[in-house]
């Protein structure tokens, strides 16, 4: 069931960074609440990464490396980025807006790019 519970946690923080990728891109219109609440979003669910991957389940419907757990410790700290550009990200303006979306994007980029198939 964590299988289960990772990818609807996944999603979620896609869902989050989308709302803010397309603020930054121009396709909706910058609102600081909706773009706040965005990154409340991504805070609260990347705090949760690690809890949902520490059981090492597998799943065909699952993108999720083997490698994870076997490097446990990097993954950790790639999560933990995401985390902290999370929490660190400034959404009171269009500008702010775009350069939170490219911490965030960096951090999921830099775990996606070595744990998801």
């Amino acid at each position: 069931h964590f299988v289960k519970e990772r990818m609807h946690l996944m999603k979620q923080i896609a869902a989050s960074a989308k709302v803010l990728a397309d603020m930054a891109e121009g396709k909706t219109t910058f609102d600081p609440v909706t773009a706040s609440e965005a990154v409340s979003g991504l805070t609260g669910n990347a705090n949760l990464i690690l809890e949902k991957f520490e059981p090492d389940e597998d799943d065909p419907g699952s993108k999720a490396k083997p490698e994870i757990w076997m490097n446990w410790k990097d993954f950790s700290s790639k999560a933990d980025g995401l985390f902290r550009a999370a929490l660190t990200a400034e959404v009171s303006s269009p500008e702010e807006v775009r350069v939170s979306i490219q911490a965030i994007g960096a951090s999921c980029r830099a775990c996606h790019t070595t744990y998801q198939d």
